[in-house]
């Protein structure tokens, strides 16, 4: 028995676009989302160019940034794209945040292909010195003291932001914003997750 799938509602959130006529007319027009990277110095490195999401935010979907400071980027993004494609679909009321009455949630599942968040380097370094530091005044230089590493990890780090970096946290969070409570699922295949999703 072969199953059809329906594609019934499109969102997106681009370097060309957040709506499907500007994406599609861009593309049309043989436009480029590649600019000068904005979101960090990257003066230092050899690539200074990048495909960046620019003036977009949750607030676009009527979602308060306030809500959602926590989050990575990668999973504001698939929000605004799932939003846009529900809404778009007819299965989402963006006024009342209500599903269609249509829809039998358990039915309604989530598959993603998205890997992981946003890493702070800063707060790892000091938390490598930390421990370098520790190793050094116990008399084992160039060694790293566990202890000390995870004492300065437990002071410096934010549990949610580092929960926020896991793979599976944007289909968890489409899975709560929509009521979705059939399969949940997160493909982690590197450059092909999105294409296999």
């Amino acid at each position: 028995m072969k199953r059809r799938v329906v594609i019934t509602g499109i969102g997106l959130v681009t370097p060309l676009g957040a709506e499907v006529e500007t994406v599609w007319k861009r593309l049309l027009n043989g436009e480029s989302g590649v600019d000068k990277i904005t979101l960090f110095d990257a003066s230092n490195f050899p690539t200074k160019i990048a495909a960046e999401v620019k003036n977009w935010d949750v607030s676009d979907i009527g979602e308060s940034p306030e809500d959602w400071k926590k989050q990575d980027r990668h999973t504001k993004f698939a929000v605004g794209a799932a939003h846009k494609a529900m809404v778009d679909a007819g299965l989402w009321d963006p006024k009342t945040k209500t599903l269609d009455s249509s829809v039998e949630p358990t039915r309604m599942g989530v598959y993603t292909g998205a890997g992981e968040g946003e890493q702070d380097f800063g707060l790892f370094t000091e938390m490598i010195l930390a421990g370098v530091d520790a190793g050094e005044k116990s008399g084992r230089p160039g060694t790293c003291d566990v202890g000390a590493f995870i004492a300065k990890g437990l002071q410096i780090l934010d549990p949610i932001s580092e929960l926020e970096q896991e793979p599976n946290m944007p289909a968890a969070h489409l899975a709560a914003m929509f009521g979705a409570l059939g399969p949940n699922v997160n493909c982690l295949t590197a450059c092909a997750a999105s294409s296999q999703a």
